[in-house]
């Protein structure tokens, strides 16, 4: 059985051709050339489709917690798999640390699996932090806006 965390892994619905989608995943990578310090807080991170549903990022701690069901026992290997994902959760969540200037930094942003009639996506980054005064207090920050049309189809 998969240990990924973002997919069903092979298992698929009888009767269809291709896996379901379990989340709709973002790569963000971030390079700080510009400021001395800067910040993206993943969960200041939104993603709006064209009929303006808003779709929020999943934390780490909501993630473990919609694999809490799968554990059989804290024991054996359902548990191990548990405990597998997490450790692939934490690892490659985008974390939202400090990026000293020279510093990048990269990760997924994990977003509840994205309705069918959904074809064009808003994603919004807000309060990026780029200045900070004496201490530590941001003091300048800005919001990014991206647009993107979805091209996957879903196969039965």
């Amino acid at each position: 059985k998969s240990t990924n965390p973002y997919t069903y892994g092979n298992w698929k619905k009888r009767g269809t051709k291709t896996p379901p989608k379990r989340f709709t995943v973002f790569e963000l990578k971030v390079k700080n050339y510009t400021y001395p310090k800067m910040r993206i807080d993943p969960s200041k991170i939104t993603l709006t489709s064209q009929n303006h549903r808003k779709y929020l990022p999943l934390s780490l701690q909501a993630l473990n917690e919609y694999y809490y069901p799968y554990v059989l026992g804290y024991a054996g290997n359902a548990y191990r798999r548990f405990e597998e994902r997490k450790d692939l959760l934490q690892k490659t969540l985008f974390s939202g640390d400090i990026l000293f200037s020279g510093q990048s930094a990269e990760g997924f942003v994990v977003f509840p699996d994205l309705h069918d009639d959904v074809r064009q996506i808003t994603v919004s980054i807000e309060d990026i932090e780029v200045r900070y005064d004496a201490w530590g207090t941001p003091v300048e920050t800005m919001n990014l806006t991206f647009k993107f049309q979805r091209a996957a189809q879903r196969e039965n």
